[in-house]
């Protein structure tokens, strides 16, 4: 299993002797930079699009939920400047939040992506599902969350609620319930 970038801390902690407070997250890497072999992974792989609610400058283009503002000569503060007119810029869209479960290691050699993608604003009910078995689909081409069984999917939706809300070791949980 990898070695994530919230294991940074923890492994500098440990490397200068202090204690790592139980609120950390993420694991010390020494073991693993040592040849140790590393416990199983589950952790939390989240994105929220920016959105704009007030309007804007480009309040038309926030109406689709999206994250509009001006791109001008004004505004560009390195090469290569801009030299035409001050243009509308969307950035994001709501729709690319999204929070995934990883899991890798564990029982059979797990090896899973599973993502919820929200579509409103309160971040309330997904919208779209992924999900795939890396092990078979390594380059991740064929989503899988339609042939999931719908006590497969609560059980990840649970996982994943589990580890959006969680900090040191609770996150700890090698596998989906």
């Amino acid at each position: 299993p990898p070695v994530l970038n919230l294991d940074l801390f923890p492994t500098f902690l440990e490397v200068a002797g202090v204690w790592v407070p139980s609120v950390v997250d993420g694991h010390s890497a020494l073991a693993a930079l040592h040849g140790q072999t590393a416990p199983p992974r589950t952790f939390l792989v989240e994105y929220s699009g920016e959105v704009s609610l007030s309007g804007g400058p480009c309040a038309q283009h926030n109406l689709r939920g999206m994250w509009c503002g001006p791109t001008g000569p004004e505004l560009t503060n390195w090469p290569p400047y801009w030299t035409g007119p001050t243009l509308c810029t969307c950035q994001d869209a709501v729709n690319n939040t999204y929070h995934c479960l990883r899991s890798i290691g564990g029982p059979a050699s797990t090896n899973i992506l599973y993502c919820e993608f929200i579509q409103d604003f309160a971040e309330t009910a997904p919208f779209f599902y992924e999900y795939y078995d890396i092990n078979q689909d390594p380059f991740q081409l064929t989503n899988g969350a339609a042939s999931l069984s719908p006590a497969t999917r609560q059980t990840l939706h649970a996982a994943l609620a589990r580890l959006a809300t969680c900090s040191g070791a609770a996150c700890y949980d090698p596998t989906p319930d």
